[in-house]
């Protein structure tokens, strides 16, 4: 007897698969890819509002009929699945670490027309209503097949998207944090971005650094500092492994033109939180982790989703900088 079709599996096998959506190679090219970082620049920090074709084409600097092209052909997506994508994981990070919220605010912030169309779509990419992801999100969530499984999404289990994302620290606590409340200028910076499963490992980070070192060495009296701003675009555990996005950034001044590879934009100012650290590098994700949970509940502040979440580092390229050295996470924040 045939085994009985799970068409909630076969959904998770589509949108979560590891071989995702392949980019081609093609248009892979620096003029190309500087175009669409634009676009996916724009994007991230206006979810809520009415993204238009004609409006991102005249960003990229093509006509709306070859933009759709060649946004797929560069990311691997078609324009409507990656802001469908991008809006359904932030609202579902925002629903994880503000479980009291609700559920129809968070679908209209993210630009979802009602609550019950977010409903639909958040449950056939999670497999678990809005609702089930917040009762959820703060329970010591345990499955003995965890370490044997590596919470993969091939394993269609609801409760592993928590548990990636609730994965303990390295015993780090909130008492090794230094916390202040900063209010910051805009940041222009110019970016080499990095698209991949490794955020964790600084190696290629530290080979887009050294890229941008290089560039930077054409405006010497313009580019005086040289510390490293890692940006992170991608919640770790929502998205997948695949496309999780960090540009590597240097602050540059607001008159410098880039072409090519190198990208351009501005870090928002505004109120942040900023958790001063002696840690390993590589630290830095769990770093935020101990904030959100153990900070920010009882700050009277909630993340600002119109800004950016990004790291400074000094000293980023010196021999023996893996090791313990000082590290700032800048949670961007407002009142509640």
């Amino acid at each position: 007897m045939p085994a009985k079709y799970d068409l909630k599996k076969a959904i998770g096998r589509i949108m979560y698969k590891k071989a995702a959506y392949p980019k081609n190679e093609k248009f892979q090219n620096k003029t190309y890819v500087t175009g669409i970082n634009r676009v996916i620049d724009y994007i991230e920090l206006n979810l809520d509002e009415d993204l238009r074709l004609e409006e991102l084409a005249r960003i990229a600097n093509y006509s709306k009929y070859y933009f759709h092209r060649i946004f797929k052909a560069v990311t691997g997506e078609s324009l409507h699945r990656y802001i469908r994508r991008l809006r359904i994981e932030k609202a579902a990070a925002e629903l994880f670490v503000n479980p009291d919220k609700k559920i129809t605010n968070v679908a209209y912030n993210y630009g979802f027309g009602s609550s019950s169309s977010f409903g639909r779509i958040f449950k056939r990419y999670f497999l678990m209503s809005p609702g089930a992801w917040q009762r959820n999100a703060n329970k010591e969530i345990n499955n003995e097949n965890d370490q044997e499984n590596n919470f993969n999404y091939l394993t269609f289990k609801p409760v592993n998207f928590i548990k990636r994302i609730t994965l303990p620290p390295k015993k780090i606590k909130l008492n090794d944090i230094d916390i202040n409340i900063k209010d910051i200028s805009d940041i222009n910076v110019a970016y080499l971005r990095h698209t991949g499963p490794d955020i964790y490992d600084s190696d290629p980070l530290k080979k887009l650094y050294t890229r941008l070192c290089n560039w930077a060495e054409a405006y010497p009296d313009q580019i005086t500092e040289k510390n490293a701003i890692v940006i992170y675009h991608d919640h770790f555990g929502i998205t997948n492994d695949s496309r999780l996005r960090t540009s590597i950034c240097m602050k540059i001044p607001s008159d410098i033109r880039v072409t090519g590879e190198t990208g351009k934009m501005i870090i928002p100012g505004g109120k942040y939180a900023v958790g001063y650290y002696n840690l390993p590098p590589d630290e830095n994700l769990d770093v935020t982790q101990v904030i959100y949970r153990n900070w920010l509940p009882a700050s009277g502040y909630c993340v600002d989703k119109k800004r950016l979440l990004f790291s400074k580092f000094q000293n980023y390229l010196n021999p023996g900088y893996d090791k313990t050295s000082q590290g700032e996470i800048y949670i961007p924040i407002r009142p509640l």
